[in-house]
């Protein structure tokens, strides 16, 4: 039993650890376990490869992504429908090849995972980088 989170688009090393694309939203977590414990920091996902290998890798974030301009923080994403930028520990994009499935071993299945925006790509075109 474990719970796909996403299947990965692209990442960005970003601080410590490494942000992955697409975003989760915090609805579909909801929605498919009301009443499971959502990831966080110090959780295990499992990486499964494309060419077929797995490993672990340890959550440092799953959270909101934003900056803060003139005293208010922004974000791209929609307020109604938040969506999370999942952040992994001692990786580099190199580890996390496009196609690469994030899933959670101890949660139980759920629906399948959406592709989505990357909220870092989002943020600098909001920024106007």
């Amino acid at each position: 039993m474990a719970y796909h989170l996403l299947n990965v688009d692209h990442s960005h090393v970003i601080g410590d650890g490494v942000h992955v694309a697409p975003v989760v939203r915090l609805k579909r977590l909801v929605d498919d376990g009301p009443t499971e414990m959502h990831p966080m920091k110090g959780d295990l996902v499992e990486l499964r490869l494309p060419n077929g290998q797995t490993r672990q890798a340890t959550i440092i974030g799953l959270g909101l992504d934003g900056w803060m301009k003139d005293g208010y923080f922004n974000t791209a994403s929609n307020p109604q429908d938040p969506e999370l930028t999942l952040k992994l520990l001692d990786l580099t994009p190199a580890d996390l090849p496009v196609g690469t499935e994030v899933w959670l071993p101890h949660r139980p299945s759920g629906s399948s995972p959406a592709t989505g925006p990357c909220s870092y790509c989002q943020m600098l075109q909001a920024q106007g980088s």
